[in-house]
């Protein structure tokens, strides 16, 4: 790290025009800082990292290299002597520099093209980037304005949104629940009909996370779902409230959406089937833990005479 002591009556404005790297914004600083001392008011101490051809221009002029969105700041400081104000971006901000742009640490990246340099910075996404994203997409608005019936299409746009932002396939996928109809008793409970939803799940730093707009038409959810996997079997709650018996929920994760979608057709009509194919329960209820035992005794009983006519 080297050093260079200017002081404001050097600054002009020829100098502003020969500061170099004028493709940069301000958002490619970095190790940048321009501060008043106070055992000097009008010096400037501005810290700055070498180029491979050298650090300073041998004439008299202040030739550094500093990125182009540092100037408006030093035009100000001509226009203003007096008082040494801080720059929006400098203040309290550590900032990015062309020669840290690949700093991993900072989830930075830089390329180098022929004869010229371009450089390009990649933040790595946070969840927090990514919902926001998602939220802000119109169509995903669109879902969460009119959310009856439009899990499926919802799932399936938000599955091409995290793709269209670079995430790998691998890690989306999408969960496919079944929840009975309600009854007064468990033998009035339909589940030869229930209904079915789907959210979209974003594995993302070893976290799985769920994407689900539509989560509010279930009576007494008010509120799109977007967080963490236990948070959404929290906010999914109200949805197995039945009249007096409680629904069964539970669900399978595929791998695409086709997937899901297929296979919906089939659990709607047969609950049961998605509980012999591996169904995670997030209810299950007692009525259903009853009828459980009673469907595997008869199918074991079924199956036992089956076999039984075979070996005749």
């Amino acid at each position: 790290m080297l050093y260079k002591k200017i002081y404001l009556h050097q600054l002009k404005e020829q100098d502003i025009s020969s500061l170099v790297h004028p493709r940069l914004t301000k958002k490619y600083l970095y190790k940048l800082k321009i501060k008043k001392y106070n055992d000097e008011k009008n010096l400037i101490i501005i810290r700055f990292l070498p180029k491979k051809d050298g650090v300073l221009d041998p004439s008299n002029k202040i030739k550094l290299d500093i990125p182009f969105s540092i100037r408006s700041y030093l035009q100000f400081l001509i226009n203003n002597k007096k008082t040494l104000t801080n720059h929006p971006f400098i203040y309290n901000k550590k900032l990015i520099y062309p020669s840290l742009l690949n700093n991993k640490k900072n989830y930075l990246s830089y390329t180098k093209e022929s004869k010229h340099q371009n450089y390009s910075i990649t933040k790595k996404k946070t969840i927090k980037d990514i919902i926001d994203k998602i939220i802000d997409d119109n169509a995903v608005q669109e879902f969460i304005n009119q959310p009856s019936g439009k899990c499926f299409d919802s799932a399936k746009l938000i599955g091409v949104l995290l793709k269209s932002y670079g995430i790998k396939e691998e890690n989306i996928k999408y969960r496919l629940c079944q929840i009975t109809r309600p009854g007064m008793t468990w033998l009035d409970v339909n589940r030869d009909n229930n209904e079915n939803h789907m959210a979209t799940l974003l594995i993302h730093e070893n976290c799985t996370y769920v994407f689900d707009p539509t989560i509010i038409q279930f009576i007494g959810i008010k509120d799109p779902f977007f967080g963490t996997e236990s948070s959404w079997i929290e906010a999914m709650k109200p949805s197995w409230n039945g009249y007096v018996i409680k629904k069964a929920v539970q669900y399978i994760d595929y791998n695409t959406f086709d997937g899901a979608d297929n296979a919906s057709i089939m659990y709607r009509i047969n609950f049961d089937e998605m509980t012999e194919r591996g169904g995670i329960f997030i209810n299950y209820p007692e009525w259903y833990k009853k009828h459980n035992r009673k469907y595997n005794k008869k199918s074991k009983s079924l199956f036992s005479c089956l076999k039984s006519k075979v070996k005749e």
